[in-house]
């Protein structure tokens, strides 16, 4: 009965800890870089601006982009209104 409620505490203590870490790895910042060193292709997605992200990679032969994690910014289309005759 001790082993039961053991494994049950550490698979309840289990799953919020597993969670957690899922949601830590999505970044919040919408500016991603990608850039070329000597050892070879690095990338981050840590820039609030992309005017922070092209400062960062001007002469590190990189390019910025959107982050793909992010949902989209813009706002949702309007439905255009039907006119009745």
């Amino acid at each position: 009965m001790r082993f039961c409620i053991t494994c049950l505490a550490l698979a309840l203590l289990g799953i919020p800890l597993g969670m957690g870490s899922a949601q830590a790895q999505v970044s919040p910042y919408p500016w991603c870089a990608e850039y070329y060193t000597e050892t070879g292709s690095h990338g981050s997605c840590g820039y609030s601006t992309q005017q922070q992200c092209l400062s960062y990679v001007s002469g590190l032969s990189g390019s910025c982009y959107r982050n793909p994690d992010l949902p989209e910014l813009r706002p949702a289309p309007q439905r255009q209104r039907r006119v009745v005759r």
